[in-house]
């Protein structure tokens, strides 16, 4: 649904976008890490280059959160790396680091098939 909204209304009122960016990064609330990580996936996804100054605070949020015991929130936190990825030009060693972080705090296969996926995409982007 956020997609949908995003897509339509967001042409409209891409200043808005931002705010709302800013906002989900700066949640505080464990409850709602990822519900927001989710939102900034779609966010970035769908209109990145509107909130294009929020791309390292989307990164370090996704990074801080990869230590996270809750399985969905590190897979969250990849997903929203590999939209940022092929988007945006990511700094390799910052991404070398948060792979690394990632492969040391995965304890599920989902994880690990998930950061397999980030590898990949990453392998591809540098093609």
């Amino acid at each position: 649904a956020l997609k949908y909204v995003v897509g339509k209304l967001g042409k409209y009122s891409k200043s808005s976008l931002s705010n709302v960016t800013k906002v989900l990064i700066g949640l505080k609330s464990e409850n709602l890490v990822y519900s927001a990580l989710l939102a900034l996936r779609t966010l970035f996804k769908v209109c990145g280059e509107t909130i294009e100054q929020n791309v390292n605070a989307a990164f370090n949020l996704a990074k801080s959160k990869l230590t996270s015991a809750d399985e969905k929130v590190q897979i969250a936190s990849i997903r929203l790396i590999q939209v940022l990825i092929l988007k945006f030009k990511i700094d390799e060693r910052k991404l070398i680091g948060f792979i690394q972080l990632a492969m040391e705090n995965s304890k599920s296969n989902f994880v690990s098939y998930t950061i397999n996926q980030l590898i990949s995409l990453n392998a591809v982007s540098l093609i």
